[in-house]
């Protein structure tokens, strides 16, 4: 369990009992009983808490997902390209096994993009709102390959990108955090997400990329 301050906990879903989980259970496991206050006062507290709950996502999209046997190593790689705004999120689970006992969990964290930068040997992409003017560059470096690519800001998925984290209003100052596909991209690459993912998403669209 990942802690949060105020005793409030984020527990995540383990490569032992993710594929017993329900549509239900895999909602409530990746934190979305968390509440962020909005006040002034408690933002920089709040955005720490939302980061929590969007590396909890990142962590278990990986268990309900699968790659193609090509894309099968002994290890699995986040990549985060931008600014990393997880803080030491991942320090807990970086370098333990997931999925398998076999298979090792690394996080790989980028900096700025540049066309330089390799990003298909990742299995997961999450491309940090800094790099929002050069999204669709970056999501064109790995059009049509095996990799997982997750955002949080608008314009993410008529970009290409696959799965877009969004802020879900509860109240007027509460909110929680939720995810919306895009099918297509998914599709092209090979990758096959769970129908719970899909299932429990706030919307799932089908759109090309932009370039077509």
């Amino acid at each position: 369990m990942i802690g949060l301050g105020e005793n409030k906990v984020i527990q995540l879903v383990t490569c032992r009992n993710y594929k017993r989980i329900s549509r239900q259970n895999f909602i409530l496991s990746i934190g979305l009983v968390v509440l962020f206050n909005l006040t002034p006062l408690c933002h920089a507290k709040a955005t720490e808490q939302e980061y929590a709950v969007k590396g909890a996502y990142l962590y278990n999209f990986l268990l309900f997902a699968n790659w193609p046997e090509e894309k099968q190593t002994d290890t699995i790689i986040i990549g985060i390209i931008g600014k990393d705004p997880f803080g030491n999120f991942f320090s807990d689970v970086e370098g333990k096994p997931i999925k398998s006992k076999k298979t090792k969990l690394v996080i790989h964290r980028f900096g700025p993009y540049t066309k330089a930068i390799d990003l298909k040997k990742c299995q997961l992409l999450f491309i940090s709102s800094t790099e929002k003017g050069q999204v669709r560059d970056i999501l064109s470096s790995v059009q049509g390959l095996p990799v997982l690519t997750v955002g949080d800001f608008e314009g993410f998925l008529t970009a290409g990108g696959m799965i877009n984290l969004i802020r879900f209003r509860k109240t007027v100052e509460k909110i929680t955090v939720r995810w919306e596909i895009n099918r297509t991209p998914v599709v092209r690459s090979g990758l096959k997400l769970s129908a719970q993912l899909f299932q429990s998403a706030v919307k799932v669209v089908e759109v090309p990329p932009l370039n077509e």
